[in-house]
C-alpha cells in the first residue's frame, strides 16, 4: 500500500506490544474528522485494505458481487466510518448478511471498531465530488446506474419483466416457435395432459378428435397448445392450424356480423382449417349467439374428423352460462386436468426456463424459489425473469441473498415446517390419527401416510435420516430411506398417488 495513507493514526498493535496503551494513543492522535487531509487516493487505498481482509473470509463469487467494484470508503471520523455502495439492494444485503465480516475487516485494517454507516447514491444529494476527479480507479461496477434512483432501477427491472411476457399478449396471431414439447417440463401434475397432447400431435383428428385440457391459470395449458401446433406443422407442413382464444373468436365473429360477412367467418372455421385450438373456452359463457356459431363449427369439424383442442380453467360441467349442448360437445373427447406442479417439477421448470433465458441459476436459488412459490408456473417464470433483469442491470450474480431480497421470499419456509405441522396436515388429509402414523401399525393406508410424512420431513425440513428414524419411534434409518425412495417412485410412476401426495404438499404450512 502507498505510504501516503496516515496509518499512524490507525495503529494496530499485536499481542507482543500489549504494553502500549491503545486508548491513550488514539486520544493523543485524533482521527481527522470528515476526511480532513485525506486525499481520494488515500480513501481508495483504505477501501482496498478493508476489501483485502473481507476477501479472505467470504466466497470469491460473493465478494465479486457485493464488494469488489461496488463498495467504497467515503468518510471517516473518530468513531464512524461511512461506505458508499451503488444500490439499495447491495446496502441491504451487506447489512443483513455481511456486517460481521465488515466489522472484523475494519478492526484488522485499523485496529479498532467503528460505527458502520452504509449509504447509497440514492440517499445522498450527489456523489462525493472529489473521488471521481482524483482517481481513474474509482469506477463502480454499475457505472451507468450510479446516478439512477431506486425507482429508476425498479422501473428498469419491471420493464424487462413486462417485455418478456409481452410476447404472450399477442399469441393468437400465430404459433410461438419457442414453445415446444422439448422445453415443456412434464411431471406428475401434467403427465396425462402432456401424453394426450403428444398423441394428438402425432395423429391429429384420429386418436382424440376432441381434446379438452383444464386447470388453474398459469400452469402450462397454453404452452401445450403451442407445442401441439408446432409439432403438427413439423410432421404435417400442409395442415392449416388456427390457434385463437374464446374472446378473440367472439370479437372476430362480431366484426364479421357487423360487416355482413358472416359467411366468410363460417367458411374459415368450418371448411378451411385442419386443426382448431381455442384457449380459455369458458369465455364463451353468456355469449349465446357466438355459442350457436361455435356449435355448428364444432359439429362440422368433428364430422370431417378434424382436430379440436380446447383449454379452460374449469371442467366442462363446471362452466356457468354455457348451453348444455355445448358442454356435451366439449365432453365428447378426452378431458384431462393440469394440476399445480409439485416441488421437484417446479425446480425442473425453473431450471429449464433459466436455460431458455440464458440465466445462470444455482441449485440453492432454484430450491428456495420453488419452495416459496407454489401458485403457478407463470409466477415462477416472472420471478426468474425479475432476478435475471436485476442481475443484468446491476451486473451482479444471482444468489440466495439476492433472491430473498428482490422477490421477498419467505426465508423461514423450511424452519416453519416441523414434524408436528407435517403430521397434522397428513392426519387431516387421510383422516388417520397422528399416534397411528408415528406408531408401529403396518396397515397399508397408515404405512403409506407414515412414508409420506417421512418423505416431507426429509425433503422440506432437511432432517437427516437418523433424526427422522428417531422421531418415528426409533426406527432404523434404512427404513426411512426405503420410505423416501418409495414415495419418489410413486411420484414418478403412479399418477393417482402422485396427485394425492402433491395435494397434501400444498396444504403444508
Amino acid at each position: 500500500m502507498s505510504q501516503h495513507f496516515p496509518f499512524e493514526q490507525f495503529i494496530k498493535f499485536s499481542d507482543d506490544k500489549s504494553d502500549i496503551n491503545i486508548e491513550k494513543c488514539e486520544k493523543q492522535v485524533p482521527i481527522t474528522d470528515q476526511n480532513g487531509d485525506f486525499s481520494s487516493d488515500e480513501m481508495l487505498e483504505l477501501t482496498q485494505e478493508i476489501k483485502n481482509h473481507i476477501k479472505k473470509d467470504i466466497n470469491p463469487d460473493k465478494f465479486n458481487t457485493y464488494f469488489n467494484e461496488t463498495f467504497f470508503v467515503t468518510e471517516i471520523s473518530n468513531n464512524q466510518i461511512k461506505f458508499l455502495v451503488t444500490t439499495n439492494f447491495l446496502r441491504k444485503v451487506i447489512q443483513n448478511h455481511y456486517l460481521g465480516f465488515l466489522d472484523q475487516s475494519i478492526k484488522s485494517a485499523l485496529g479498532k471498531s467503528f460505527e458502520i454507516i452504509i449509504e447509497t447514491n440514492q440517499s445522498l444529494n450527489e456523489m462525493p465530488p472529489e473521488l471521481p476527479k482524483q482517481s481513474e480507479s474509482y469506477k463502480p461496477k454499475v457505472e451507468n446506474n450510479f446516478n439512477a434512483t431506486k425507482q429508476d432501477l425498479n422501473n428498469a427491472v419491471e420493464s424487462k419483466v413486462i417485455q418478456h411476457f409481452d410476447t404472450n399478449e399477442n399469441i393468437y396471431t400465430g404459433l410461438l416457435k419457442e414453445k415446444t414439447f422439448d422445453n415443456f417440463v412434464s411431471g406428475p401434475s401434467n403427465k396425462m395432459s402432456y401424453a394426450a397432447a403428444v398423441a394428438v400431435s402425432n395423429k391429429p383428428g384420429q386418436l382424440y378428435p376432441s381434446l379438452y385440457i383444464h386447470g388453474g391459470s398459469g400452469l402450462g395449458k397454453t404452452h401445450l397448445l403451442h407445442s401441439i401446433g408446432n409439432a403438427i406443422l413439423d410432421k404435417f407442413p400442409r395442415k392449416k392450424i388456427v390457434l385463437t382464444s374464446a374472446s378473440a373468436f367472439v370479437n372476430e365473429m362480431v366484426d364479421h356480423l357487423k360487416d355482413k360477412t358472416l359467411n366468410i367467418f363460417r367458411k374459415k372455421y368450418s371448411q378451411d382449417i385442419d386443426v382448431l385450438m381455442i384457449d380459455d373456452i369458458h369465455e364463451l359463457k353468456n355469449k349465446n349467439f357466438t355459442q350457436d356459431e361455435f356449435f355448428h363449427v364444432f359439429n362440422e369439424l368433428y364430422k370431417q374428423k378434424k382436430q379440436l383442442i380446447f383449454t379452460s380453467d374449469k371442467h366442462p360441467n363446471e362452466i356457468d352460462g354455457i348451453a348444455e349442448r355445448i358442454k356435451t360437445r366439449l365432453y365428447w373427447g378426452l378431458v384431462t386436468e393440469v394440476q399445480n406442479p409439485d416441488l421437484e417439477t417446479r425446480i425442473a421448470i425453473l431450471k429449464q426456463k433459466a436455460k431458455d433465458s440464458d440465466i445462470h441459476l444455482s441449485d440453492d436459488v432454484a430450491n428456495i424459489i420453488a419452495s416459496s412459490i407454489k401458485s403457478n408456473i407463470r409466477e415462477l417464470e416472472g420471478s426468474l425473469i425479475k432476478l435475471g433483469a436485476y442481475s443484468s442491470i446491476n451486473n451482479i450474480n444471482i444468489d440466495v441473498e439476492m433472491a430473498k431480497e428482490i422477490l421477498n421470499l419467505d426465508e423461514d419456509f423450511e424452519k416453519k415446517l416441523s414434524y408436528e405441522s407435517i403430521l397434522e396436515t397428513i392426519s387431516d388429509y387421510y383422516k388417520i390419527p397422528i399416534k397411528d402414523i408415528v406408531g408401529k401399525s403396518r396397515i397399508k393406508e397408515i404405512a403409506n401416510a407414515r412414508h409420506i410424512a417421512m418423505y416431507f420431513a426429509y425433503h422440506h425440513m432437511k432432517a437427516t435420516l437418523k433424526d427422522i428414524a428417531e422421531y418415528f419411534g426409533g426406527r432404523d434409518h434404512t427404513s426411512v430411506l426405503h420410505a423416501v425412495k418409495k414415495i419418489q417412485q410413486y411420484i414418478k410412476e403412479n399418477g393417482d398417488k402422485a396427485s394425492q401426495i402433491y395435494e397434501v404438499e400444498t396444504r403444508l404450512v
